[in-house]
C-alpha cells in the first residue's frame, strides 16, 4: 500500500518545513511530502530525504532533488541521473527553480509544489 510514512529527521540541525510537494495524481494523490531546509532527495529509499513508496515508478535514492535555498529564500528542482521528471508537462533536463503552483512528475506520481517559506514569510534565524 502506498501510505505516507512518518520517520524520525536524521538531520540534527534546521529540519524546519520549508514547503511540501503534495500529491495530486497516481498512487499518491492525497497526500503531502515535507520539503526542509537544504537538498532533498526524492527516492523510495528510506536514505532518500523525502521518501515515496515503492511500485510508484519512482527510483530508489535520488530520482530527482529538490532544494530550498534559505539565504536566497528560494526552491529548486534538479533531474536524477537516469531518470525521468517533468516539471509542468516539459522535461527536466536541467536545475529550474521552482514555483508556487508548479506541477512535478515524478514516476507515475503528479505533486504540486506548496512552498511555506516565500517572499516575506521565512523561519528567524
Amino acid at each position: 500500500d502506498v501510505v505516507t510514512v512518518g520517520i524520525c529527521s536524521k538531520y540534527m540541525g534546521n529540519a524546519y518545513v520549508t514547503g511540501w510537494l503534495v500529491g495530486i495524481d497516481g498512487p499518491v494523490k492525497g497526500r503531502d511530502f515535507r520539503i526542509i531546509h537544504g537538498n532533498n532527495r526524492v527516492g523510495h529509499s528510506y536514505n532518500a530525504d523525502i521518501t515515496i513508496a515503492e511500485g510508484t515508478g519512482i527510483a530508489e535514492l535520488a530520482h530527482c532533488t529538490v532544494v530550498y535555498d534559505g539565504k536566497g529564500n528560494h526552491f529548486f528542482i534538479g533531474p536524477g541521473t537516469g531518470t525521468i521528471t517533468y516539471l509542468n508537462g516539459n522535461l527536466l533536463n536541467d536545475w529550474k527553480q521552482l514555483k508556487i503552483g508548479d506541477r512535478i512528475k515524478i514516476g507515475n506520481c503528479l505533486f504540486e509544489f506548496v512552498p511555506f517559506c516565500r517572499e516575506g514569510h521565512v523561519w528567524e534565524a
